[in-house]
Formats: C-alpha cells, sequence, structure tokens
C-alpha cells in the first residue's frame, strides 16, 4: 500500500468553506473551556462529532472519560454515534474533514475499543461510518510516504498545497495524535538546512520550509496547540534561546518562518494558547525587572547589558508583538496592563535596536482600563515616562481618545489628574488648538500653571560654542575626549549636544566638517530613552533660531544628512517632534513648512517607493516571503541604531573596528523606518487637523494614504478619529473627510456601499444618506450582533474571521455602525430622528421592530458624541413622558382596602376587580373617556418582545426598551445627563398622572444599579424621584381610602428600594422632609420607607 497517491485519494470540500471559520473558533473555545474545565440536547449533525473529536486529544479527557467509557458500557460512545449524520456526506456540502469525524474517533481510540471487530453488533449506526475506514487507512500510509519520509530532506514539501492536499494533512492530525505537529515542526526547523542571518552577520538561523494559513487553520486545535508548544520549548526560551537538532555551529536566532507559524497559529487558536501567552508576558515582566536590578545595582555580577540570548528572546518578542500582534493583543484582558510588563525597560533598556522596538510598543495601549492600570499606588516607579517627553505626550493623547470616544464612567477627577501628573517629570504644555479637543476633565489639568521644561535658546548654545574650544575642536578633529565625554554624561547637558552640531553646521553650512567617530562618542553617552526629548530640544532649537535670508535651502539640507545620511537623529521622532502639540502659531507655521520638506524629501519618497515595490501584502498572515522583502529593503536603505553609518560598507558589516564597540546586534524580523512611519503620520494627521491646516494635510494624505493599508488597525483609527474631531470645521470639508475615509481598505470590511461611494467619489454630495441608509446601518448591526446568526461572511473577498481587524462580529459591527454614522454630512439632529422613528414606530413604520434592532440602537447612541446625539434622545422622552396620550390618564381607581395587584400572565397585565364607585372629582372628570385608555396603561410595561409579538407596541414601550439598551451600555457619565433632564421634567409641572410615575419608576428602577456607583447622584436621583411622588399625588388631591393600580405600583417600588433612602443620615432626613410635606395619607404610608 506504499504506493498510494495522492490523486487516489478524494477529499469532499463544500463550495462554502469560509464558514468553517466559525467551526474553528468553536472547536478552540471548546477545546480551551474543556481543557481548563455543559450539556444541550441537539439534533445530528457531524460537525457536533466533529467539535467532540477535538476533546479526545485532551489527556484528562481521553484518560479519564474517554477510554474509561470504553472499558465499561460505551454509553458516551453511543450518544456520540448518534450524533452521526450520513446524510451529510453525501450533500452539496459534504466535507470529508467533518465527516469522517467519527471514524478519527474510533480511529484514535482504537487500542481502547473491547472487541472491536464487533463494533457494529453494539453500535448498529456505526456502520455507515465505518465505511470509510479504507480511505482513513489510505490517508495515514499516504502521509507517511508524502510527507513524513520526505521531510528531512524536502524544503518545500508543504508548500504550493492546494486545499485538497490540506485536508488530507488535516485529516492525519484528527486521525493520529501528534504525527502532524512533529513532522511539521521538522519542516519549519530541520536537522540539515542552510545557515541564513537576520540582518548582521552574528543573527544567524536555520533556513526551513514555510507553512500557509490555511493549512494551520485546518488542522485540529490540539495539532495547532502541540506545534505551538513545541516551538516554545525549543525556539522561544528567554534563558537558553533557540535549541536546534543541527550539528552546525551554534545558531543564535528563531527563525523568522517559525515566528510566521506562532502569529498564524495564535491567531487561529487564540483560547487554547491563552497560557503560552501569559508565560511570555511573565517572561517579559522578568526580563524587566532583570533591567532594574542591573541599573540598581541589585544583581550581581551587573553588567550593563542583559546576557546577549535574553536580549536577543526581548527583541524577538517586542518585534512580534509590535509588528504583528496589536491586534490580538487591543481586546485581550492583557492589554491594559501592558505597560506594568515593560516599566523599568522604557527607562533603563541599553540596547538602542532593541529601545526602538519597545518605544514603539508602548505606544500600542489602546485599552479603556488604561487609566486605572497607570494609577498603580504600589509602583516602586513614581514616573512612567521620566525620560521620555514623547511617550509622555503620546500617552496623554491616548487618555483623551479614551475618555472621550467612552467616556469618564466611574473614574474620579482626582485618579485623572494623578495619573497625569505621573506620566513625566515636567509638566507638560498644550497648544490652544490640541487644549480644544481635550476632553474637559484633561483639558482642566493642563490649564493649570506648572513648571514645564527648559528649552535650550540660541544664545546658550552660541556660548557653548564660543567659550568651550575643547569642545569644537573635539567635534571637528578628534582628540582626547575626557573633558567632553564628562560633561555630556550629566543628563542636563544631553540635550544641548544635538543644538551644538547644528548651530556649528549652520555655520560652517556643512556636516562634513565633523570627525564623525567624536561625534558617535558622545551621542552614545545619550541613553536610548532619552533620544526622542533630545529631539525635541533641538527641532524647537531649530525652529527658535534666525537664519539669514535664503537660507532655507541650507536648513533643509543639514536636516536631511542628521536624519538621513548620519542617522543621527530618527526621522519619525523629528516628525513627532515638530507635532508634539505645544508652541505659538508662528512655532505652527514654521513646523509646518519644516513638515512639507521632510515629506517631499526625496530620501523618505525613495523608501517609500522601494517599500511600496516590494508588493508587502496588506494581509500579512498570506505572505510567507516577507523577511527576503524587508531585506531586500534594508540592503538598499540600511538603518542604523548607534551612529555608526559612516564606518559602515553600506550594509550591515562595518568596514574596521569601532569604538565603542558595537553592541550585540538583534535580529530584524519586521521594522523598519517606514513601517514605524505609518504608526507615526496618526500623530501627523492629527496635528495638522487641529491646526487647520488643510492644505498640507490633504497633500500628505494623498502621497502617504495608501500606507495606511499597513497599518493594524485602520478601521479603529478613522472611527475614533471621526468621533475625537466631530465639532472640527476641518474635518467637515468634505475633500479632508474623503480622504480619510479612503485610509480604509474596503475589502476588507463590510461598510455599507454608500459610504464606499462617498469616500471614494469626489462627486458624491451625501445625498444617498437618506433614512433608508440609516436604518440599514442599524439592521445590519442587530444582524452583527444576533447570536444565532454569527454574522457569517457577507462578501466573498473579506478576510478570515480571527484575522481580520476586530475578530469578534459584535465588536466589529459597533465599530463599523458608529464610523457610518459618523462620516456622514447629515445633521445629527435628524440622524436622531431617524433612529427614533425606526424604534418608536414613528413615520412609515406602522409595524413594531425586533427588540433586538431596539437594543442595536441602544447599543450605537451611547458611542456617539453625547452632545449631539444623547442630549436630543432625553429630550424626545421628556417629550413623551410629559405628551403622551398613553401616560396621561389616570389608571383604574380603587378603595385602598379592595385594590388588587394587576396579574401578570405571560407578560400580560389582567385585572380581576371590578370598577369602584367614583367619589373624589379628579376621578369622575371625563370617566367614560379615561376608562378606555386605563384599561390600556399594563401594556407600556410589558415585555416589548411580548407585545411586539401580539402586535401592541407603543411609543412608551418602546421608548422604555430604548431608554434601557442605552442606560445598560453606556458609559456612567450619561447619568449626570439624566439626572439633569430628569429634574427638568420635574421643574416642567406636567407630570400629574400616576401612570407618568409608574414610568418614570419603570425608567430609573433598572438603572440604579449603576447609579449607586456614582455616589452623589444616587442621592440626587432619589431626592429628585420623591418630588415627583409629592408632585404627582399633591395633583391627583386622593381623598382617604382612594388610590389607584399604578400609585400602588410606584409605592411597591419605592418600598423595594427603601434601602437606598437610608444610605446615609443625610439623605434620609431630606427624603423625611419631602415625605411629611406630603398629603397627609400619602405621608403616613410612606413614612416608614426613612424609619431605620
Amino acid at each position: 500500500m506504499t504506493g498510494i497517491k495522492g490523486e487516489d485519494i478524494k477529499m469532499m470540500i463544500p463550495e462554502n468553506i469560509h464558514l468553517w471559520e466559525l467551526m474553528t473558533e468553536t472547536a478552540d473555545q471548546l477545546y480551551s473551556f474543556v481543557s481548563g474545565e455543559t450539556k444541550n440536547r441537539i439534533t445530528k449533525d457531524n460537525g457536533l462529532v466533529w467539535l467532540l473529536l477535538q476533546l479526545f486529544y485532551i489527556e484528562k479527557v481521553s484518560t479519564n472519560v474517554i477510554q474509561k467509557d470504553f472499558e465499561q458500557d460505551e454509553k458516551l460512545f453511543d450518544k456520540i454515534v448518534k450524533l452521526y449524520n450520513e446524510e451529510q456526506t453525501e450533500s452539496k456540502d459534504a466535507f470529508t474533514l467533518r465527516d469522517l469525524s467519527l471514524q478519527c474517533a474510533i480511529n484514535h481510540q482504537k487500542a481502547h475499543i473491547k472487541d472491536v471487530t464487533n463494533i457494529k453488533q453494539r453500535h448498529p449506526l456505526i456502520a455507515a461510518s465505518l465505511q470509510y475506514a479504507g480511505l482513513c487507512y489510505h490517508i495515514q500510509t499516504y502521509f507517511n510516504s508524502h510527507y513524513h519520509s520526505n521531510v528531512p530532506t524536502n524544503s518545500t514539501l508543504f508548500s504550493d498545497l492546494d486545499l485538497q492536499e490540506m485536508t488530507k494533512i488535516a485529516m492525519e492530525s484528527q486521525l493520529r495524535q501528534d504525527v502532524v505537529p512533529y513532522t511539521l515542526y521538522v519542516y519549519l526547523v530541520p536537522t540539515k538546512a542552510d545557515i541564513d542571518t537576520l540582518g548582521h552577520s552574528s543573527t544567524t538561523y536555520i533556513k526551513g520550509g514555510t507553512l500557509n494559513y490555511k493549512l494551520l487553520d485546518l488542522l485540529c486545535v490540539n495539532a495547532k496547540h502541540r506545534l505551538l508548544q513545541v516551538i516554545y520549548k525549543m525556539m522561544l526560551d528567554s534563558e537558553l534561546g533557540p535549541r536546534y537538532q543541527s550539528p552546525a555551529s551554534p545558531v543564535a536566532c528563531v527563525p523568522p518562518n517559525v515566528l510566521d507559524v506562532v502569529y498564524k497559529l495564535l491567531y487561529s487558536a487564540p483560547c487554547s494558547a491563552e497560557l503560552m501567552v501569559k508565560e511570555i508576558f511573565d517572561k517579559l515582566r522578568r526580563c524587566d525587572k532583570m533591567i532594574k536590578m542591573k541599573r540598581t545595582g541589585e544583581s550581581e555580577p551587573s553588567p550593563t547589558q542583559l546576557p546577549d540570548q535574553n536580549m536577543r528572546w526581548l527583541q524577538t518578542i517586542l518585534q512580534l508583538m509590535n509588528y504583528r500582534f496589536i491586534r490580538f493583543l487591543k481586546y485581550s484582558p492583557l492589554s491594559s496592563g501592558l505597560l506594568h510588563y515593560i516599566r523599568y525597560s522604557i527607562s533603563y533598556l541599553e540596547n538602542r535596536q532593541c529601545f526602538r522596538s519597545l518605544e514603539s510598543f508602548t505606544n500600542m495601549q489602546m485599552d479603556v482600563k488604561l487609566l486605572r492600570s497607570l494609577d498603580d499606588p504600589l509602583r516602586e516607579k513614581t514616573i512612567w515616562f521620566a525620560e521620555s517627553e514623547m511617550l509622555a505626550r503620546l500617552t496623554v493623547c491616548t487618555i483623551s481618545r479614551l475618555i472621550k470616544t467612552r467616556g469618564q464612567a466611574d473614574i474620579k477627577t482626582e485618579q485623572i489628574h494623578r495619573v497625569l501628573s505621573s506620566l513625566y517629570e515636567h509638566a507638560l504644555e498644550w497648544s490652544p488648538q490640541v487644549l480644544a479637543h481635550f476632553p474637559p476633565v484633561v483639558r482642566e489639568f493642563y490649564q493649570t500653571p506648572g513648571t514645564p521644561r527648559q528649552t535650550l535658546s540660541p544664545a546658550n548654545i552660541q556660548q557653548i560654542v564660543g567659550n568651550q574650544k575643547s569642545l569644537t575642536n573635539y567635534l571637528l578633529q578628534g582628540g582626547d575626549p575626557a573633558t567632553n565625554l564628562q560633561y555630556f554624561s550629566q543628563t542636563e547637558n544631553q540635550s544641548t549636544l544635538l543644538c551644538v552640531l547644528w548651530l556649528i553646521s549652520v555655520l560652517r553650512r556643512t556636516t562634513h566638517c565633523f570627525h564623525l567617530a567624536s561625534v558617535r562618542n558622545l551621542l552614545l553617552l545619550i541613553p536610548p530613552s532619552r533620544m526622542a526629548t533630545c529631539v525635541i530640544d533641538l527641532m524647537d532649537f531649530v525652529l527658535n533660531v534666525e537664519y539669514p535670508a535664503n537660507s532655507q535651502s541650507l536648513v533643509f539640507a543639514l536636516l536631511d544628512e542628521f536624519i538621513w545620511k548620519h542617522q543621527w537623529i530618527n526621522f519619525n521622532h523629528v516628525l513627532f517632534a515638530l507635532t508634539k502639540g505645544s508652541g505659538s502659531d508662528e512655532r505652527n507655521q514654521k513646523a509646518e513648512v519644516m513638515i512639507e520638506h521632510l515629506l517631499d524629501s526625496s530620501a523618505l519618497s525613495d523608501r517609500v517607493s522601494k517599500w511600496e515595490s516590494l508588493n508587502v501584502s496588506h494581509r500579512p498572515w498570506t505572505e510567507e516571503d516577507y523577511q527576503e522583502k524587508l531585506m531586500d529593503y534594508l540592503r538598499e536603505y540600511p538603518e542604523y541604531e548607534e551612529f555608526e553609518g559612516f564606518a559602515m560598507n553600506g550594509g550591515f558589516e562595518p568596514l574596521a573596528d569601532i569604538q565603542p564597540a558595537l553592541q550585540t546586534k538583534l535580529p530584524i524580523y519586521f521594522g523598519n523606518v517606514v513601517s514605524d512611519f505609518i504608526v507615526t503620520l496618526e500623530n501627523v494627521w492629527m496635528r495638522l487637523l487641529e491646526n487647520g491646516q488643510t492644505r498640507l494635510l490633504i497633500k500628505s494624505l494623498d502621497r502617504y494614504g495608501s500606507l495606511f493599508r499597513y497599518h493594524q488597525c485602520p478601521l479603529s483609527f478613522v472611527a475614533n478619529l471621526f468621533l475625537y474631531y466631530h465639532q472640527s470645521s476641518v474635518l467637515a470639508d468634505p475633500s479632508v473627510r474623503k480622504r480619510i475615509l479612503r485610509l480604509i481598505d474596503f475589502d476588507q470590511y463590510t461598510i455599507a456601499s454608500e459610504a464606499a461611494n462617498y469616500a471614494q467619489n469626489d462627486q458624491d454630495d451625501g445625498s444617498a444618506f437618506d433614512a433608508g441608509y440609516f436604518e440599514r446601518a442599524i439592521y445590519k448591526l442587530a444582524k452583527s450582533l444576533n447570536p444565532e446568526t454569527c454574522a457569517p461572511r457577507s462578501k466573498p473577498n473579506l478576510p478570515e474571521r480571527h484575522f481580520r481587524e476586530i475578530g469578534s462580529p459584535a465588536v466589529e459591527g459597533i465599530v463599523i455602525a458608529t464610523l457610518e454614522i459618523m462620516l456622514t454630512n447629515t445633521p445629527s439632529n435628524l440622524i436622531v430622528k431617524y433612529l427614533l422613528d425606526l424604534a418608536l414606530l414613528r413615520e412609515s413604520h406602522h409595524v413594531g421592530v425586533s427588540a433586538l434592532t431596539i437594543h442595536a440602537i441602544g447599543l450605537l447612541i451611547p458611542l456617539l458624541p453625547p452632545q449631539v446625539f444623547i442630549h436630543p434622545i432625553f429630550e424626545e422622552l421628556n417629550q413623551l413622558i410629559m405628551t403622551n396620550v398613553y401616560l396621561a390618564d389616570i389608571s383604574e381607581p380603587c378603595r385602598l382596602i379592595r385594590c388588587g395587584i394587576p396579574k401578570s400572565v405571560n407578560g400580560k397585565y389582567t385585572f380581576s376587580q371590578s370598577l369602584p364607585d367614583l367619589t373624589t372629582t379628579v376621578l369622575k372628570d371625563c370617566m367614560s373617556a379615561r376608562v378606555g385608555k386605563a384599561m390600556l396603561f399594563p401594556y407600556i410595561f410589558n415585555d416589548y418582545t411580548f407585545n411586539y409579538r401580539n402586535y401592541s407596541t407603543n411609543a412608551p414601550n418602546s421608548f422604555l426598551t430604548l431608554f434601557h439598551s442605552i442606560v445598560h451600555y453606556s458609559s456612567l457619565d450619561i447619568f449626570g445627563i439624566f439626572l439633569e433632564y430628569f429634574q427638568t421634567l420635574r421643574h416642567s409641572g406636567k407630570l400629574i398622572t400616576d401612570v407618568q410615575l409608574l414610568y418614570v419608576c419603570f425608567l430609573v428602577g433598572p438603572a440604579l444599579h449603576r447609579i449607586e456607583k456614582l455616589d452623589s447622584s444616587e442621592a440626587e436621583f432619589l431626592i429628585e424621584l420623591m418630588y415627583i411622588v409629592k408632585q404627582v399625588t399633591t395633583e391627583m388631591d386622593l381623598k382617604d381610602g382612594w388610590t389607584t393600580q399604578a400609585l400602588e405600583q410606584s409605592y411597591d417600588f419605592l418600598y423595594h428600594i427603601r434601602t437606598r433612602f437610608v444610605k446615609t443620615n443625610e439623605l434620609a432626613t431630606q427624603i423625611r422632609e419631602i415625605i411629611r410635606s406630603m398629603n397627609p395619607p400619602i405621608s403616613q404610608r410612606l413614612l416608614r420607607l426613612v424609619m431605620v
């Protein structure tokens, strides 16, 4: 049978195989759940057997459950057999990987099945599955002969496979537990192979084969997990470094193809790999602690650097996270605490190459819990970014964005101010344009005068150059460095060095005058953590110098040489320094000229053109030759971190030994100046937008907007930009608005065609954004929220779900819906009207909408700017309470002693009591009209879904459902707005009926568990509520012994929440005084509320 060929084995593969990604996602979650630590009656389906098969490979399940079942009565196995559906194997959607899972289960456990030859007699339904036993045998034989036997000698064995071959390999992973992952590992890291480098000649690795993500996705969860485990053990040990089987000389680095597989597998099976990710973060924390101990002298012996293998591991992990895992980490539980893993490294790490990766990693914080994470009272390091003004400023902007787009919630103002004060050791100044867009709590902090860091004046630098001849001579001619090394080793003097170099260059009109080795000696005294701050000081100095007339070209030429020729300063640091967010209008204008030059410079354009010419994929998981492209780019445009460019041969190796010696050279897997520039563009565009520099903004978007396709989170960036700057007149300009929207690759997302057309067509005036457009956006969001449909792929060219920017269809749907609302030129009040028309069944909506649709609206509205979206909703709610006919009348009156509580049967209220005699004037008025309406009031308070199914929807009931969705999903900030409108409602004087009062109780009740988190607001709500009770009962003027059904329910509600009235003595006293001022019968009944 060894002669079996691949074409002899036919795999059934459905046309809609993209649906399988839902199964792989579920399998990963199930595997993770059971392997860490539920039951339902379900129909026959081979997909269910396949999901259960994943559990066979978990040792505790296999040993303690399945093996014991086969040893005993096979009841569990019998249940699995009954799930098998033979018809699926012959349907148009037949899929061998799924449909042969029962046979795979038998194959996996055949050693434990007693009397396997008579299994058909014990389980007659298994006969249909056993007919495929021969096919399974053929697959195993074929894999052995074609793949397993050839893997040591064939480096392309698993390359360019079609779906048939991939499915056969995936079948083998199900048939035999560990054969496939071990075979694949040998393919990735062969024992006999060529050695290559990742840049410098010391960054060696063994070249192995590459694996397509589609093959990895099809493998069973255990195979993915086991392959990851082997890679982690052999390649990602932070202490020992990578371990190779090869007898060749020691190899230093992890192969890039192995990292590529780690990346693909972690996205494909994130749940089952969670433990490994946590362990990596623990190692990251240990490295951080080692760096701190070496800095403080706690570690003996105490070299200045981490051991080489630790440093390579750190560089490897930081690059992997920064350039491949931002999407993965963004919605991870770990995301809010990422800074804690590098808190000391960001200040004390001395390896310049690694620090560049670390700096980028620090700027990837996106989680709403970041504020609480930064306010760590137990941390030893009081200032987070004492050395880096750039990182401090970027963090302020991140915090501002999070507060403005997510709300301040229950984070107290003093806590936010405490965090802001702990970011940097000096006060940060911000321009009025930047402050205008900060949320009030952040703006308030920075409007308080502080002591900013001192800037370097041209006069001071001229004095240093004029007075310190030894410094000038050393920089120009070399010589004894002792005095200058001592001077610049002091932190306070380091920022002057770059300014001195600049001034000498301007005076001599060139940089060719320097003794470059001497310049390097002094620049190396500046720690990598302080370089960005020194560049900020340099650019402030450059902008402050008064140059002779017609010297602009000289300034630009010198700046290019500082950045590109000598690589003394990092291009992205320079761009940030020019757009740091502070300074006068004059500075902004000068900076704009310089930014334009930098963006137009041939040095940048050539690099970007080279990068684009390599056709690097916008979907990195589909690319298997990224490393070759990166090295191709770096060979043409090498990048140096230690100011050694003058001594290099134009590549990775120095021409001769240089002193001080170069640091340990680390592997380069992903990063370069262009990929970092993509992230820097975020800050550049935001500052241009704030400063109203529309011409340059449009120009830069046109030139470099296409690069944003390589950004890891373009959708999130654009959506947040529209939310953060929704009041900006610059963003309202269609020429800007459309260009920003074009940063999104519309092929990657299910964004409405009207939105895509509007963005891509300059002539589109937005007339397609009518009521129907907004309704479709809501219906699409509701569909993505529906767990029953799982939001299957709606466009054939969408990425696989787990590789999308946002893997959760619900979260992705929310972000897209937010953008679809915000990108339009439709006035916000009209959008609110469209949404309320849909929710409240107005205009053409005569038939109710599903409860899920109302929840979708309620989920979306809190994410929109509150001033223009939330406030109109509350205004509409108040108007409804005051004027709606259902609420305007009094409910069924009754004598107190005979008053029955309405009974609810299946959500519908019924009254068993006949209408009593009426003796008060207020109850006698309009009796006939009122009685008819009074019987309708229960429908207002029914479950919305019950009303919807019984065609009894009404505006108050719909609004109640919408309101509770809004307050449930919103930040706690919304309750300040709610209280404001609650008070307005009471002061209107139009709350006069018991049904209105009951409606108010229904509004407040479900929200109280959230309101109680805001101590002051809860008391204010309760006081307002009691004033409303007084207002309504006074207006109704009920005689002794009379009440109404709605009043009784309202009183019941008050007694239900009575513990809240006596939380504090002060509150209880206020409530008691309000109750005592009510009409006597009511007062007597309610006084017990505040009796302790």
